[in-house]
């Protein structure tokens, strides 16, 4: 979240003389402002998650839970960051366990190659 000094703002403002109100008046509208891009990076960071989830084929988690996902001001639904840290959390694990069965398969590739080497050789002599 970003945060705004107002005290810094009146400061600077003291030599013009700008009313209190119309100084609350725009950093409320720079807050709102900065809300919406906030919102809108967690929609595409949310959106970039339920991709890589999609293409892993992991079930996404229920939007009904609130302490995972959350509404926006647009309506749209984001994950928190507890939620982006559990679909993130599947996503490790799942690539694991995928890395580890390619790396067996792989590993028993080998062996074969090297029990088909060492029986060409041993025919050859």
């Amino acid at each position: 979240m970003i945060f705004f000094s107002t005290t810094l703002v009146y400061r600077k403002d003291t030599k013009e003389n700008h009313p209190r109100e119309e100084i609350d008046s725009l950093i409320a509208e720079m807050r709102s402002e900065c809300m919406s891009y906030e919102f809108e990076i967690e929609q595409i960071k949310t959106r970039q998650l339920r991709r890589k989830a999609s293409r892993l084929n992991l079930p996404l988690l229920s939007t009904s839970n609130r302490e995972i996902w959350e509404r926006t001001v647009l309506g749209d639904t984001a994950l928190t960051e507890i939620g982006r840290h559990e679909v993130e959390k599947a996503i490790r694990q799942e690539k694991g366990e995928r890395r580890e069965g390619f790396i067996q398969y792989t590993t028993v590739i080998i062996g074969l190659i090297g029990v088909l080497i060492g029986l060409i050789a041993m025919l050859k002599s």
